[in-house]
């Protein structure tokens, strides 16, 4: 039979998040190699725990959970261990953000562009993003002539709107 070694324990370290989620892989991927699945869920809890570390032994502690012979899977206790190390992410601040982002001076519009998209990222716009950026862009453009075509389309989508300011830029480049 193989014998497969477990990944080293876990520690604390200045990026925790990181840190977790790579020493999670490598559970996972030890998990796998001794079919951790096959056995009793007290048995998967207990290789996980011995494993995980004196750090993360003593932030499970903190989280509550109730031991039986079922439960918590090794499933909910990683979930746990996801959401404790989860960066924290505040959509007001990300928001306010991207909605006060405009165009600068000597910035092309593509930079624009990229810079509004990626910061709509991590904001939570759901199905919205694309008329959102569509809108920021709108609203941030320095060139005053190219807001005023784009509110006289009632159907300007991001894609036209793109290519409108692309155009817009090189003919400026152009006539100059």
């Amino acid at each position: 039979m193989d014998h497969f070694e477990p990944p080293s324990q876990f520690e604390l370290t200045t990026n925790n998040a990181e840190a977790w989620e790579t020493w999670k892989f490598k559970f996972l991927l030890y998990s796998d190699a001794i079919q951790l699945e096959t056995k009793p869920v007290k048995q998967q809890r207990a290789i996980l725990l011995h494993n995980i570390g004196d750090d993360a032994l003593n932030i499970y502690k903190t989280f509550g959970l109730q031991e039986t012979l079922t439960n918590p899977t090794i499933t909910e206790i990683l979930e746990k261990f996801d959401n404790h190390f989860k960066p924290f992410k505040n959509v007001i601040y990300r928001r306010y953000n991207f909605f006060s982002e405009v165009q600068e001076k000597n910035q092309s519009f593509d930079d624009f562009v990229t810079k509004i998209k990626n910061k709509a990222v991590d904001c939570d716009f759901g199905d919205l993003t694309e008329s959102l950026i569509r809108d920021r862009i709108v609203l941030g453009v320095l060139d005053k002539n190219l807001t005023e075509r784009y509110l006289q389309d009632p159907d300007l989508t991001l894609s036209k709107a793109i290519a409108l300011g692309r155009a817009a830029e090189s003919s400026r480049t152009q006539s100059i």
